[in-house]
């Protein structure tokens, strides 16, 4: 018997374990802080990374809570304008890089979005 491995497939089927980990892990480590969405992704630019996503659909203030963990994770860069209605920061956590994210205006991260789906559709009117 010879098994094929299609490693699209298991690549997703790994990131998607170590998030549900990750999740389980970065809630039971920091109970009082508000849970956050978080995932788990590994690139060979960015290496091994956590990536922690607070929106507007969660909490009244996303950026209060990005705050709070990014001081909680002892994360010494401010967030920095996307130009996109969010804001995000990177750094370390021990051995893991840490991405975290929030949408600080939904209507203007939804225009850029449509804006952007309008490029790659052609429907831009762009020459």
């Amino acid at each position: 018997m010879t098994i094929r491995i299609d490693s699209a497939e298991l690549r997703e089927r790994i990131r998607t374990a170590a998030s549900a980990a990750l999740w389980a892990y970065m809630s039971s480590a920091a109970p009082d802080l508000p849970a956050i969405d978080w995932s788990f992704d590994e690139s060979a630019s960015c290496g091994a990374q956590a990536r922690g996503y607070v929106t507007d659909l969660d909490h009244a203030d996303p950026a209060a809570v990005a705050e709070q963990w990014r001081a909680a994770l002892g994360i010494d860069a401010e967030f920095g304008d996307q130009g996109d209605g969010t804001f995000e920061c990177l750094g370390t956590c021990g051995d893991y890089g840490v991405y975290l994210w929030y949408m600080a205006d939904r209507a203007r991260w939804e225009q850029g979005m449509s804006d952007r789906r309008a490029r790659l559709a052609g429907t831009d009117g762009a020459a």
